[in-house]
């Protein structure tokens, strides 16, 4: 029996219907399916301390986003980006895919990436390979039509400077573009208004982390101070602690004691952190960079290598290579948009230490002899004779040493506070530039640089770069045969034994001087010795020395007619007599001493003598005077940028208050004496505050 059947069908249709008794399946077609492409790199293992770097990139990283990730060769720009699309992708971010390009903008044996087989790449990733032939310009704009309006990144890797970016930007804004680089590209991101996204090496927590994931627990806990100066040796670049662990890993019986004594060696440290693969080698990482920059910036980066300090300034900089300072500007805005340079402050600049050890090889490499040679000594006049002017406006009322000649760029100093801050600002670069001159045989640099800056080490007190500068400068100075620079620098060398309580060698140095001045009939020098030397004979305890040698100062001071030396000795006078419980003696010479420096005016040393009338009453018990006083003087001090004199002044302040009955303010006072002292890292002060402090309770100790 045939039943009749009956199909009825409702709604819109559009297209051809289809009837049939019986229907087993239905295949229907829709056209050819979209790839999603994944192209990601593997991403490397253990990753740490970049937790903020992340989240930034997260934040910048959206879609329509074009962000160049930028930083110093070695710092894990690559990695950083890796990582973070790893975890975009795994969150769903992007579902229409990842496309990675690794450009080989930087790559030592190789071109960079055509841009044209780029795109071939991601037409044929995108399932349009059908869309490759063409120039460069059809198959950008294929590549445009294909992703529109597709939520994708585009993962540009290791760009160089110019020429590969252009055509491989979408132009939906749907899609991500994260571009890595060593250079800003400060074009592409101008014309398309991309934003900048700069990576630093690791801090010293993250560096730590990562060794401690690659080492293990104990190994960081059992040694953690050798970890960190690990961390410092390899410039906190990762890649350079990736390598310095595997030879950990690959010798379990080296310590990173050993490994760090090993890289100590600024000459060693790029030889050791090689690996069979030159491409990871940190000495490749560098010079791919390096060989990519034009001549000039090239020879302006290997002389930075010869620079003794860390930091370098702007007519330092010019200094050293011999350029105006506008060209010199110029040159290293370029090196840091290599990011082989950063910018640390208002003209100045720094290399990360592998970086220098880098560029210091590649000057004696490819720089001719004679050309760094004479790089390096002007270099050294500059910071001489700058040192030299600055010294005079700082030290007024002192002969100057020598007379400085004009160098370029010649800088001048309006007065001492002028001095002060250049003085402050260069002085790691003096010491270092000291130590350079002694290394080279520089001995009239060394000396120099020894006498120039006493007058600033004698008031900021940082007292152990003193004695190396010195210790350089008595070496130069006695190949020279130069008697007034032997006794200036033996003099300087035992004020600062003396600051620091080194009473043995500050008196052998003292009688060295005064020798030295008693054959030259310096009466000038011969007097400012003996003041000094009676401060060490007080020390000791031994007063009536002292006071003899004072004596002697103030008859030379006053067969010269100089006032200031005279008001100096009184102040001298005053302190020796306070000791010997002399009261009213020593009042009337500190009274008599700040008469005298005030009409030469000179006010730095005219309020050691008002702190030294303070410090007369406080002894007295004339405590409310004191208080006063003191309150002065280190309000005085304070404008005078006189760090020490300040922490001494607080010091005396809290022992008045104490005595006063003021516990509260005293403790106020004399904790920040301590903490200047710290900062000045003068530990023998320090030690006495502290034992002050634990005489008003046991809990400020």
């Amino acid at each position: 029996m045939i039943h009749a059947v009956h199909n009825d069908m409702s709604g819109h249709v559009n297209g051809p219907v289809i009837q049939a008794g019986y229907i087993d399946a239905v295949n229907v077609s829709t056209g050819p399916v979209t790839p999603v492409p994944w192209q990601l790199p593997r991403s490397a293992s253990p990753f740490t301390g970049r937790e903020q770097d992340l989240r930034r990139l997260h934040d910048r990283a959206v879609p329509g986003a074009l962000c160049v990730v930028t930083g110093t060769p070695g710092v894990g720009k690559s990695e950083l980006v890796t990582q973070w699309a790893h975890q975009a992708g795994a969150q769903g971010l992007f579902p229409d895919g990842i496309l990675y390009a690794g450009l080989n903008g930087f790559d030592l044996h190789g071109q960079p990436t055509d841009p044209g087989s780029v795109l071939d790449g991601f037409l044929d990733a995108l399932g349009a390979s059908h869309l490759t032939r063409g120039d460069l310009s059809a198959r950008a704009r294929h590549f445009r039509s294909v992703v529109t309006g597709r939520t994708i990144l585009v993962f540009l890797d290791n760009a160089a400077p110019t020429g590969q970016i252009e055509h491989l930007l979408p132009g939906t804004d749907t899609a991500t573009v994260v571009v890595t680089s060593r250079n800003q590209l400060s074009g592409l991101l101008t014309s398309k208004g991309g934003t900048l996204v700069k990576l630093e090496p690791l801090d010293d927590r993250g560096a730590v982390d990562l060794i401690r994931e690659t080492l293990g627990d104990r190994w960081v806990d059992s040694d953690e101070p050798h970890a960190r100066n690990l961390a410092r040796l390899c410039a906190h670049l990762p890649v350079a602690l990736r390598i310095a662990l595997q030879l950990l890993v690959a010798d379990p019986h080296t310590t990173t004691g050993e490994l760090n004594a090993e890289l100590g060696d600024e000459r060693e440290r790029l030889e050791i952190l090689e690996t069979d693969d030159p491409a990871v080698a940190v000495r490749a990482v560098f010079h791919e960079s390096y060989r990519k920059l034009p001549s000039d910036q090239a020879r302006a980066f290997r002389l930075l290598g010869v620079h003794p300090g860390a930091q370098i300034s702007l007519p330092a900089a010019a200094a050293l290579t011999g350029l105006p300072e506008r060209r010199a500007l110029r040159l290293l805005d370029n090196l840091v948009g290599a990011s082989l340079v950063d910018k640390v402050g208002r003209h100045r600049w720094q290399m990360h230490d592998l970086l220098r050890a880098f560029a210091h090889e590649r000057a004696e490499k490819d720089e001719p002899a004679d050309g760094l040679r004479n790089a390096r000594r002007t270099m050294l006049d500059w910071y001489t004779h700058t040192a030299a002017s600055a010294g005079i406006a700082l030290s007024s009322f002192e002969p100057p040493p020598f007379t400085p000649r004009a160098v370029r760029p010649n800088l001048t100093f309006a007065d001492d506070t002028a001095a002060i801050e250049w003085l402050v600002d260069e002085h790691t670069n003096l010491t270092a530039a000291s130590r350079l001159a002694h290394n080279l045989g520089e001995d009239e640099v060394a000396w120099r640089l020894a006498v120039a800056l006493g007058g600033y080490f004698y008031r900021r007190k940082p007292w152990n770069e003193w004695v190396e500068v010195c210790q350089h400068g008595l070496v130069g100075a006695r190949a020279a045969s130069d008697d007034r620079a032997i006794g200036l620098i033996l003099n300087g060398l035992a004020t600062a034994h003396q600051e620091l309580n080194q009473l043995e060698p500050a008196e052998q140095h003292f009688r060295e001087a005064l020798e030295v001045w008693s054959r030259s009939g310096d009466r000038q020098g011969y007097a400012r010795t003996a003041n000094g030397y009676a401060t060490v004979c007080a020390k000791t305890d031994r007063l009536g020395e002292a006071e003899r040698h004072a004596m002697a100062a103030l008859a030379a001071w006053s067969e010269l007619g100089d006032f200031r030396g005279q008001g100096i000795v009184h102040n001298q006078l005053s302190g020796i007599c306070s000791r010997a419980g002399r009261l009213e003696e020593a009042l009337a010479h500190s009274s008599h001493a700040a008469e005298l420096l005030k009409s030469v005016g000179d006010r730095f040393s005219e309020i050691w003598a008002i702190n030294n009338i303070a410090e007369v009453h406080r002894r007295a018990g004339r405590l409310e005077q004191a208080i006063e006083l003191f309150r002065t003087v280190l309000a005085v001090r304070q404008g005078l940028g006189d760090h020490y004199g300040q922490a001494v002044t607080a010091r005396s302040l809290g022992m008045a208050l104490r005595d006063h009955g003021d516990v509260e303010a005293a403790i106020t006072a004399l904790t920040r004496s301590l903490q200047l002292f710290a900062e000045l890292r003068d530990e023998p002060n320090a030690i006495d505050v502290r034992r002050v402090l634990g005489e008003c309770g046991p809990a400020n100790t």
